[in-house]
């Protein structure tokens, strides 16, 4: 009778180590799909980008472009922000918050950049002229 006992506590011992390893795996599953990544929107059409990004360099001093006047293409990138600096628009998916923030700089004049001309941002090519990824650096 004892070794009956005894087979069935190791045995509820192991059971119950294995709901809570499947357990605890659901529940790292579950928290990383919910926070938030960089999901980068597609870039459709970068020399209607470029194209778009040039005018409103040539329209508006450095600064904050109000969403009313965000041209169709920067749009359709469904950014939180879009600022025009000296020679490039950047356009903010994301602002950050607890992590950096990133989104993608468009220079309509010049096809090649490196990340050190811009200070505070590491910058990457997506394949098309003028037009980059961008994430700050913390």
């Amino acid at each position: 009778m004892k070794k009956i006992i005894k087979i069935l506590a190791k045995v509820t011992i192991v059971f119950l180590a294995v709901i809570g390893t499947v357990a605890i795996l659901v529940i790292a599953v579950f928290f990383l799909n919910s926070c938030p990544g960089m999901r980068w929107p597609e870039v459709g059409n970068s020399q209607s980008l470029r194209v778009d990004c040039a005018a409103l360099l040539n329209k508006h001093e450095t600064g904050s472009i109000p969403k009313v006047q965000w041209p169709q293409s920067v749009q359709a990138l469904k950014p939180q922000a879009v600022h025009c600096d000296v020679n490039c628009v950047l356009i903010a998916v994301s602002g950050g918050g607890i992590g950096a923030g990133w989104g993608f700089v468009v220079f309509p004049n010049q096809s090649l950049i490196s990340s050190e001309r811009l200070t505070a941002m590491k910058i990457w090519g997506i394949g098309q002229e003028g037009v980059f990824k961008y994430q700050t650096i913390e």
